[in-house]
């Protein structure tokens, strides 16, 4: 049986000894927006984060993107990778088709927010929610 994105995540922090809230802590630390309430999705199974958490959940937990996405490759960390270059491309490490975990996210979720985000993992398919765009040229009455 594959095991899922939220399996490897649990073990990944298991072995680090880190709690759900020790991620919120350190994401708000180096100026990542990572909230309880999408850590808490995370773990329980209902959401894939995007690939920017992706990348500083592998780098917190000292695991390779790649592997706590798709389950694939090796768990252990690229060399090179720290906290610090959250916000770069994760370069260090592509999959053995050629894409790297930023990619397999991106390439299988568009940034609309339709109903037809959906990343596959472990098995079962699970929508990725993204911020709404219906209201972005609305004017408001402010009187």
């Amino acid at each position: 049986m594959e095991r899922t994105f939220a399996e490897r995540l649990q073990d990944a922090m298991r072995q680090r000894g880190f709690k759900q809230v020790d991620l919120v802590r350190e994401a708000d630390k180096y100026g990542v927006k990572l909230g309880k309430s999408h850590m808490s999705q995370y773990v329980s199974g209902k959401t894939v984060p995007r690939a920017e958490i992706l990348r500083f959940l592998a780098n917190c937990l000292q695991v390779d993107a790649d592997w706590l996405l798709t389950g694939e490759g090796d768990s252990r960390m690229v060399e090179g990778n720290t906290i610090h270059n959250v916000g770069e491309k994760n370069t260090a490490r592509k999959a053995e088709d050629g894409e790297s975990a930023e990619g397999k996210i991106e390439g299988k979720v568009s940034r609309k927010g339709s109903t037809q985000n959906r990343v596959k993992s472990g098995g079962s398919i699970m929508r990725e929610f993204m911020k709404s765009s219906k209201l972005d040229n609305v004017l408001y009455d402010v009187r």
